[in-house]
């Protein structure tokens, strides 16, 4: 070892630095630490999982538009504790919805003339999912979910709703 500095050790310099590091690696304050809350969303494409009910396979803010009614795209909030909790969603189109159907007037809650929707408030346990499929007469752009837990906002998604693709594969 030498001397540098005025006769500090080298050696003493970096185990200095070393400890010093590692204290603030592991003291972090709680501001930087991140905060896992009581929920946990995913939103995206969706299947029917192994219990039949549906699960995001793929969390996306990009949903293409098909006219399957096995395309389905939706969300899940899983509640860590596995509690329970009031929960509803309201979907903002970009355009009014050209056709709705008595059975959507009978479950949602239709404003801003066919371009807002809201789903009724309910109780669920764990896990709350719900999926949606496209019509035809669905409009394409950026859709805006908002999602409330116990009577307040939880979060806000935008996603955008594309047409598909009418160029085929070329094989």
């Amino acid at each position: 070892m030498k001397r540098v500095n005025g006769g500090v050790w080298v050696a003493g310099r970096i185990f200095l630095f070393a400890v010093l590091g590692l204290g603030l690696l592991v003291v972090q304050p709680a501001s930087l630490a991140k905060k896992k809350g009581p929920y946990e969303l995913k939103f995206g494409l969706m299947m029917m999982g192994g219990d039949g009910k549906p699960m995001v396979y793929t969390e996306t803010r990009y949903v293409e538009k098909h006219i399957d009614p096995s395309y389905v795209h939706g969300f899940s909030v899983a509640r860590r504790d596995r509690g329970q909790f009031m929960a509803y969603y309201k979907v903002r189109f970009p355009a009014p919805l050209k056709e709705i159907t008595d059975s959507m007037r009978q479950y949602y809650t239709i404003t801003e003339n066919g371009r807002v929707i809201e789903s009724p408030e309910k109780m669920h346990r764990a896990v709350y999912t719900e999926h949606f499929s496209f019509s035809e007469s669905d409009p394409t752009g950026t859709y805006i979910m908002e999602i409330y837990i116990d009577g307040d906002l939880y979060k806000k998604i935008e996603y955008e709703v594309l047409p598909v693709d009418e160029i085929g594969l070329p094989f």
